[in-house]
């Protein structure tokens, strides 16, 4: 069997409730309604199959094992006849049953109704077969296909197949497998509703559609049959259409003509078929219409030469296999078309015989047809046929004293009352040949509509008045079972407001592949049409669906993939009417195709008229966002309110615009939006055409990348008022709440045409829901982009009008094409400000109107400047030089206030900063956000180059160097120390390294072959100058003594080399004056990445790595500011910076950062050697070998660590050697270091340049540039991180074993000896858990289950903790670090908990940390996060401490935090963060002291794991429950896992702020991975527990359904009301206790009333008990109540929690309250009475 992973638990144990979960349990109607389907009568012995995993239902055993097959004709051959099976169970008064592995042929030929006897349901096990010549309905209450129902054939063109559902029972399907005989409660029954048509394990196979014949097609032409003499439009009388579709029509097949008119959405249409012309394929209406339609001739687009593409569709709605659902009410409305006879059968209703009159009419707004008469005496008179209540609403439009009578067989029964302007309602009761006549005299009147109550179906159901639930069809849970569903018409099915109720439905089955749905219609739906839920696979192909409600084609809940929508119609989309829970229960909310995962396919359909949107991409998940569109293509939507929409919803947003395309779209006549992106980009519109909608395209919200419109029209219309935009888009530039950037479209070959002047091809707004500043951001980039001759005056504008855009605004289009530039030249659109005009030459733009001017040829380039620690808020102004002109810029004017925005055309640029007082500060550097370049390839060379005053200056060129003097071939052998030494690595450096792309081309490679060493070495040489640097091996990896550059192959091969400490014993020979020098100390700093100055402001001995970019540093100092060399910018293919000693002006600072003057030299070689044994083939001969102590090796997960080592004595020598400075004459060796306890040193800087007012989130905002002093940048570099400098390593410890048994920890921490290793990892400095999961040295998650308590050590140095608390998941894979690759965790999604820990024990050695008994928290995420408390932990506050809030999806910063909030010392209890990026990570124990660099208590931003030598985590389980609970007493509660924990307080305010929920594992619960729940109240000394059916699949949704956004799953408030099963009952509370009660919950957050709107047995509706109705969006009251009302001895309230949003006191009861009119405690205001108020959630 195959399965996908995102719906692999539709095959798991967790599907059990699935059903009840989706289609919401249904009420009973009314007391004395049933519960159908018998177990007894479902049940055999012979029927047994295998269920397809847990409650997924295959074929019975007897069809499968069944000889002869009985899909064979054989088994047809002895068929029982259908007659024959009804009769018998006429006989016995039972239902009609096909027997498994046997065949039943149907033998009704002659249009028979046969209403099935005993309760009236089909349960067809075997096979029923229709014949094509079958002729019949059946009228049932339910079907259920377990076998096989077949019409492979089709029937017969002159015959007809109905399947009439009708009644009131609501039915339960219950699989044998199960549910044993007579078992009314058995926990697998499924809820399957009224009129259920349901597939269980079966199949359906209706093949009555050729394949030739087509569902629908477009207008050709029309032809006509003279003028009307009312308006003198042309009378339209037939339809030319394509002759496939015309020779598959009938006489008297009704079809369907749609609207083509601009928000036309229910302007369609209807028509009867009279004749068929096949020669001129030409279908002829009954009578004649003056409508005017759109045909492939003449669509009436303005200024399109290619019409076709906009013709109305036709589709036939007439099948002749058809399923329906009866309803009480047949709303008819009577209506006469303008020019036709009065006898037309397209109006005349099945009630009425004859209707005759000489009133005209009119069309009204509502769809009904208006009647007037302006004089003489006029009359209507209708005859009916049927017993009927005929309601006639009629209105007086003026008054002049007459009589406007109604009469029946001539009888006056109403008179309307004189008045102007006044409308009555008359009904009438006829029965068949009644005559009902309205006359008037002298005056003018109108009947506006009649309306006839239909009582052919019998069946009443006094709570259902408006009866919107009619039948449905659903196949449930059968995966791998082929449907085909082809050529079927679906009337009125669905019921309105109950989930899972359609007309055609595939729920929860898995995979479907080969299932095909095709050339069907649905017309009338009460609620969807053809929706896949849970299921792949599936084609949906060549379908029309029209006059329905609510979505229509749908994906439904995101899971679904592989399903292919082709060729479908979709006409008259209308709102639901009806509360279903989801977004189609809103007004204007029903989409014709809902799309809620896009690894699916749409192509060719059409979205003809939709109230609300033609197709919504509404993901339910970011991560969906980021799937691959499989396809979109070649799909229309028209006389919508918007075509296409992204919006609301998370967005349509990916990774490779490759990968999204939307292509070949036509979107017309839509009075909203043609296109609306939201959260969107990424992806491409290609191919497209865009015409006639009030605004083409709406850009809202691109973020990640912009969205390229290629190949596309966008036309207006030079008719149409209401026609605003062709492209709508945004021109603010940040999001209110982080400033990210927002990306604007980019245009390629787009043709804007028809747009008059009142409207804007390209139109700019600002979005209201963004931040106002005055940053211009990216800017909207056109190429090849054309406004024809008929875009007109200011609609030729790109950018805002003086009225729609007021100072001090900025912004600038480039047009790159010229291709609606007012010269005719590319260019800039600019806005007319100096912000951004100043510096463009004078006279080089002209002005377009007062805001704008427009620059030809212009290359103009933005910069965003941020000045080092600018978010100190320091810098204030800006000026800015080139020599000539100079501006000042204002910081205020930034989205921040803190950084400058600059709009430059080519030039050398200077700039001058000052504070507020205007004193000058100069920044120790400058970062430059470089915006898009211009896309014209002129602009390339010519872009402007700003530098910056700093603390050194650059001279414009190089100190002239002497002549070249080579340095002595045998230097090295007159250096006594480097005989000792055995070489590694040499390098002849090029002048422009590019080692990101490869490593470097050592001409001596021989680190693979080196033994242990514990000194290192580098020589020099640069021309005439030469070093030799010696020191303590500062690594045991030789693979990382080279350049440490970017590429992979750098290195180890797995992590960058990155080195930044200090180094001990060095030794210094050099003849560059005043390095030379023995036993001294210094510093390395080896990175691949850029940096910043550090705490000197200037580049030198103490840069800080950035860990971003490529700039790359491999240089070596001494500690009093000496550098020693320096071999800088080798990774990305620009001229190096090399030089020896400190610069001395050359570059910025003395660490010769962008000198770029390795051209200069002709000698660039590097030799690197060890002090290690001498290797097997040795590849130079220039150094002595020698033996050496080893070094002590480290972990191999460690990328940086300290060595500290005895340095070997070097032999003593006075010799001369001659150069120009000697060689030391001895070299003493200095005394072994100690092992000091660290001491971390306080980070210089003030803050890190991520934190910002108020919740930053501790990520960098973007990556730092790297510094360059190329013409199109300035040196740039990032604001400081922070960098301790660590200490000298103490002595390792012994790492712990892999065998528990033997772990250390064992003996230290009594408690652990309960608990069992479950992973132990070795925390590298810089781990980068991005690209790769921990390398655990023990990793035994996959053989742990069964845990009730976690664990954790951490021992840092000298220092440890160990912590241990009840456990917040059951699940292994999860209590390890959370990091971002998807390897950690479960492997599909990232972890993320952040909730309140129980029972909390703390062992340390760190002061106040220990304590047993404590309560806390745990922020485990791998994301960014900022310091806000939006969790609301207790004693937390807005700094970083124990209280932070994750920013979900956003960043890779990362947190694995344990916190105490209670009980103890509040604060951290460990952390560990930053640990996913590779750069430096926090690490600590107990809350951060203050002389530590970062952030706050937890330690982030410390970035301080260097500074430890021993850095050891290790996580622990235990089984063992740290004490008795309620719920481990009650036996039912076995198996389920705590979801929610809360101490309900007396006035809880949760309108305000969410529960304070001291657990809340509901982030770690996936969706559909629960089958029941269960809810333990606590008041004082009564408890409930109660346990039920899932009513939801999500657990962020059964908890307190309170007011608060954060409540529920953080989109919509939660509202449950319905019925639940299985409820099972434990209490101390007599008479509560029981089994198998059927139960109710009523979960909302407003008010409510009594009224028993969903029929709950037994309440009342006078009473408040367990029958109330929510008062949706009305109030913030509140329930929490879960009742019984059928099963047992007890009916009524279990228990109750009312009143919690807006402070007052709230109610709380077990059982019914003693008062009679509030028996579910509503108003009783009596928490305070409790002292003791638990309240906890469980799933299983």
């Amino acid at each position: 069997m195959r399965f996908h992973p995102i719906v692999s638990f539709l095959l798991s144990s967790v599907t059990a409730a699935a059903a009840s979960a989706d289609d919401a349990t249904p009420a009973i109607a009314g007391g004395s309604a049933n519960l159908r389907g018998t177990p007894a009568l479902l049940a055999g012995g012979d029927d047994d199959r295998s269920l397809m995993e847990m409650d997924m239902y295959g074929p019975l055993h007897c069809n499968t094992n069944a000889v002869p097959s009985i899909s064979s004709e054989e088994c047809l051959t002895g068929a029982t006849l259908l007659s024959s099976l009804i009769a018998a169970a006429a006989a016995a008064s039972t239902n009609v049953i096909v027997p498994c592995g046997s065949c039943v042929k149907v033998d009704y030929n002659n249009g028979s109704t046969i209403t099935l006897p005993g309760d009236g349901s089909l349960n067809i096990k075997g096979r029923l077969h229709f014949p094509p010549t079958s002729d019949v309905t059946l009228n049932s209450t339910a079907i259920f296909i377990e076998g096989l129902l077949d019409i492979p054939q089709g029937i017969y063109d002159e015959n007809e197949v109905k399947f009439s559902l009708y009644g009131q029972d609501e039915w339960y399907y219950y699989p044998h497998e199960k549910c044993t005989a007579g078992d009314l409660h058995c926990m697998h029954k499924k809820a399957v509703g009224k009129k259920p048509v349901v597939v269980a394990g079966g199949t359906v196979d209706i093949r009555n559609a050729d394949a030739s014949c087509p569902s629908w097609t477009t207008l050709k032409e029309v032809t006509t049959v003279g003028t009307s003499p009312t308006n003198g439009n042309t009378l339209t009388k037939g339809f030319v259409l394509d002759q496939d579709f015309v020779n598959c029509a009938r006489v008297n097949d009704k079809i369907v003509v749609t609207s083509n008119t601009y928000a036309g959405w229910n302007e369609h249409f209807e028509l009867k078929i009279e004749s068929i012309n096949q020669a001129t394929n030409t279908i002829e209406m009954v009578g004649s219409t003056d409508k005017i339609f759109a045909t492939q001739a003449s669509s009436n687009i303005d200024n399109d030469d290619e019409e076709h593409l906009f013709p109305s569709e036709v589709a036939l709605l007439s099948r002749n296999v058809i399923f329906e659902g009866q309803r009480q009410f047949k709303k008819e409305y009577f209506k006469i078309s303008r020019e036709s006879d009065v006898n037309d059968m397209q109006w005349k209703s099945d009630l009425v015989s004859d209707v005759t009159t000489d009133f005209s009419s009119t069309d009204i707004s509502n769809g009904f047809v208006q009647f007037t008469k302006s004089s003489g005496v006029g009359s209507i008179e209708v005859t009916y046929a049927q017993a009927t209540k005929s309601t006639w609403l009629i209105g007086r439009i003026q008054d002049s004293n007459c009589k406007v009578q109604l009469k029946k067989n001539g009888a006056v029964v109403n008179t309307l009352p004189r008045g102007n302007f006044i409308t009555r309602t008359f009904a009438v009761d006829v029965q068949a040949g009644d005559v009902v006549s309205l006359t008037e005299d002298s005056c003018m009147a109108a009947v506006i509509s009649i309306e006839h109550e239909s009582i052919r179906m019998m069946d009443v159901d006094n709570t259902d008045p408006e009866d919107i639930h009619a039948a449905h069809f659903m196949v449930m849970h059968t995966p791998d079972v082929v449907q085909r569903i082809e050529g079927v018409q679906f009337d009125n099915m669905g019921q309105a407001g109950r989930l899972g109720r359609y007309p055609l439905h595939f729920h929860m089955c898995g995979d479907s592949y080969g299932s095909i749905v095709s050339k069907n219609v649905v017309t009338n739906s009460l609620q969807r049409c053809f929706v896949i839920h849970g299921t792949n696979g599936v084609t949906i192909d060549d379908n029309v669906a029209y006059k329905t409600r609510g979505h229509c084609y749908v994906t439904e809940d995101g899971s679904e993939i592989d399903n292919t929508f082709r060729h479908n119609l979709g006409a008259e989309t209308m709102d639901l009417n009806a509360d279903n829970g989801q977004s189609d229960s809103n007004v204007d909310g029903s989409v014709t195709f809902w799309m809620r995962n896009i690894k699916n396919h749409w192509i060719d359909n059409v979205a003809a008229g939709s109230k609300g949107v033609g197709y919504w991409f509404d993901m339910p998940k970011k991560y969906f966002v980021l799937n691959p569109l499989y396809t979109f293509k070649n799909n229309a939507a028209h006389s919508s309110a918007t075509g296409v929409s992204m919006y609301p919803g998370m967005g349509l947003t990916v990774a490779n615009k490759d990968s999204a395309v939307l292509d070949g779209l036509r979107i017309w006549n839509n009075n909203m939006v043609g296109i609306m992106m939201f959260f969107s980009g990424g992806y491409k519109i290609l191919n497209s055409v865009i015409v006639n909608n009030k605004v083409g395209i709406q850009d809202t919200f691109a973020k990640e990348q912009s969205i390229l419109i290629k190949d596309t029209r966008i036309i207006g219309s030079s008719s149409n008022p209401s026609i605003d935009a062709g492209l709508l888009y945004t021109y603010n530039n940040q999001m209110w709440t982080n400033g990210q950037e927002l990306l604007k479209p980019e245009l390629n070959n787009v043709t804007f045409s028809s747009f008059n002047g009142n409207s804007r091809a390209i139109k700019p707004y600002r979005e209201i829901f963004l931040e106002t500043s005055k940053v211009m951001g990216q800017p909207l980039v056109a190429v090849d982009t054309v406004f024809d001759d008929t875009v007109l005056g200011n609609s030729r504008i790109p950018m805002p009008l003086a009225a729609e855009l007021p100072n001090p605004w900025t912004m600038y289009v480039e047009d790159a094409s010229g291709g609606f530039s007012p010269t005719g030249q590319p260019g800039f659109w600019v806005k007319n400000t100096p912000r951004l005009t100043h510096f463009i030459p004078q006279g080089s733009c002209a002005a377009v109107d007062s805001q704008t001017v427009f620059c030809p040829n212009a290359c103009l380039q933005h910069f965003l400047v941020n000045p080092q620690n600018f978010h100190l808020g320091l810098y204030k102004r800006m000026k800015l030089t080139n020599g000539v002109k100079s501006f000042e810029y204002l910081s205020a004017d930034s989205w921040n206030g803190q950084t400058f925005d600059v709009l430059l055309p080519p030039g050398t640029y200077v700039a001058t900063f000052f504070d507020a007082n205007g004193n000058k500060i100069i920044p120790p550097s400058v970062a430059i956000d470089k915006k898009k370049e211009p896309a014209r390839d002129s602009c390339a060379s010519t872009l402007p180059w700003l530098s910056f005053e700093s603390d050194t200056f650059r001279p414009t060129q190089a100190p002239t160097r002497p002549p070249f003097v080579s340095v002595d071939a045998n230097v090295l052998d007159t250096i006594p120390e480097a005989s000792d030494y055995q070489i590694a690595y040499e390098l002849d450096i090029p002048t422009n390294p590019a080692y990101q792309s490869g490593r470097p081309l050592y001409s001596v490679d021989n680190h693979e072959s080196m033994s242990a060493f514990s000194r290192v070495a580098y020589y020099l040489e640069l021309d005439g100058d030469y070093v030799w640097i010696s020191m303590d091996a500062f690594t045991t990896d030789a693979s990382k003594i080279g350049v440490p550059c970017l590429s992979s192959e750098c290195g180890d091969g797995m992590m960058p080399s990155i080195f930044q400490q200090q180094l001990n014993n060095i030794n210094v020979v050099s003849n560059v004056a005043g390095l030379s020098g023995d036993g001294v100390s210094g510093n390395i700093e080896f990175w691949p990445y850029n940096y910043s100055p550090g705490s000197t402001g200037s580049f030198g001995t103490n840069d800080a790595n950035t860990h971003s970019g490529n700039f790359g540093s491999m240089q070596i100092h001494l500690s009093l500011g000496r550098t020693v060399f320096a071999f800088n910018h080798f990774n990305v293919g620009e001229v190096a910076d090399l030089g020896i000693g400190n610069s001395n002006g050359v570059g910025f600072g003395s660490d010769w950062s962008l000198a770029e003057n390795a051209d200069s030299y002709q000698v660039r070689t590097l030799k690197v050697f060890t002090n290690a044994q001498s290797p097997t083939t040795s590849t130079s001969s220039t150094l002595a070998s020698t033996t050496t102590d080893q070094a002590t090796t480290t972990s191999a997960t460690t990328t940086t660590t300290v060595i500290q080592t005895s340095s070997p004595t070097p032999a003593p020598s006075n010799a001369s050697t001659g150069q120009p400075t000697p060689p030391p004459s001895t070299v003493s060796t200095p005394p072994p270091s100690e092992n000091p306890t660290k001491q971390p040193t306080p980070n210089p800087t003030t803050q890190p340049t991520e934190q910002s007012t108020p919740n930053p989130t501790p990520q960098p905002t973007s990556p730092t540039p790297a510094p360059t002093n190329k013409p199109t940048n300035a040196p740039i570099t990032a604001a400081p991180t922070p960098n301790p400098t660590p200490s000298p390593t103490p002595a390792p410890t012994e790492a712990a074993p892999s065998d528990s048994d033997s772990d250390p920890v064992k003996s230290l921490i009594p408690e652990s000896n309960d608990y069992d290793l479950v992973y132990d990892l070795d925390i590298p400095v810089s781990p980068a858990y991005s690209n790769a999961k921990p390398l655990y040295s023990v990793d035994n998650h996959q053989q742990v289950s069964g845990f009730t308590r976690i664990a954790y050590y951490l021992e840092l140095d000298n220092e440890y903790v160990w912590v241990s608390f009840d456990a917040f998941t059951t699940d292994a894979s999860k209590i390890g670090v959370p990091c971002h690759n998807l390897g950690c965790g479960d492997g599909q999604t990232r972890t993320v908990i952040q909730q309140m820990v129980t029972n909390v024990n703390v062992e340390s050695n760190v002061d106040g940390l220990s304590g047993t008994g404590l309560s806390g928290n745990v922020e485990f995420w791998p994301f960014n996060y900022h310091s806000a408390n939006e969790k609301n932990i207790p004693s937390a506050t807005s700094a970083w401490d124990h209280g932070d809030t994750v920013s979900l999806n956003q960043g890779t910063f990362g947190s694995m935090q344990v916190h105490i909030n209670g009980g103890g010392n509040v604060g951290t209890v460990f952390a560990f963060n930053h640990f996913n990026d590779g750069v430096v990570s926090d690490l600590g124990i107990g809350n951060k002291p203050g002389n530590v660099a970062g952030l706050g208590p937890d330690w982030s931003f410390s970035q301080n794991a260097g500074s430890y030598s021993v850095r050891k985590m290790k996580v622990y389980v235990s089984d063992v429950p740290q004490d008795n609970t309620l719920e481990s007493t009650i036996s039912d509660a076995d198996g389920y896992n705590l979801v929610y924990a809360l101490d309900i307080p007396i006035k809880p305010v949760y309108a305000t702020a969410p529960p304070a929920y001291t657990v809340d594992n509901s982030a770690s619960i996936p969706d559909f991975s629960f089958t029941r729940v269960a809810y333990l109240l606590e008041l004082d000394d009564k408890y409930v527990w109660v346990s039920m059916g899932t009513f939801t699949d999500d657990a962020s949704q059964i908890g307190v359904p309170c007011m608060h956004p954060q409540c529920g799953d953080g989109h919509l408030r939660s509202v449950y009301n319905q019925l639940v099963a299985n409820v099972n009952v434990v209490s101390n509370v007599d008479g509560l206790s029981g089994n198998g009660y059927l139960g109710n919950v009523e979960f909302w957050p407003y008010n409510y009333n009594a009224g028993n709107s969903k029929g709950i047995p037994g309440a009342s509706s006078s009473v408040f008990d367990w029958g109330d109705s929510p008062e949706i969006g009305i109030g913030a009251f509140g329930s929490m109540q879960v009742h019984v009302n059928q099963g047992g001895n007890y009916q009524g309230t279990i228990f109750a929690f009312n009143r919690f949003n807006e402070g007052h006191s709230a109610d709380l009861g077990i059982g019914n309250a003693p008062s009679s009119t509030f028996k579910d405690w509503s108003i009783a205001g009596n928490a305070g009475s409790y002292s003791v108020r638990t309240l906890k959630v469980f799933v299983k």
